[in-house]
């Protein structure tokens, strides 16, 4: 893109929170990022394409592994 985008983050609070956009900027910062991070997940949410993608942001997020998964793939002793 050529042009770098100054706002966004802002109109899409503004959207996903149904507020005016000059609101937002009254809004407290960590009032501001949990609507951020909801509206993001939402839009992402309405495709398939976003919910690839949300599900493997979830995954990269793991730190512990899913031993169940594999112990059913791998065995017990992971043979």
């Amino acid at each position: 893109m050529p042009f770098a985008l100054c706002s966004a983050s802002e109109k899409l609070v503004s959207e996903y929170a149904g507020i005016p956009l000059p609101a937002v900027y009254d809004l407290d910062i960590i009032t501001f990022w949990a609507l951020l991070r909801d509206g993001v997940i939402y839009n992402r949410a309405q495709t398939e394409t976003g919910r690839k993608w949300l599900r493997n942001a979830w995954r990269i997020t793991q730190t512990e592994p899913e031993t169940e998964k594999l112990k059913a793939k791998y065995g017990e002793r992971g043979n």
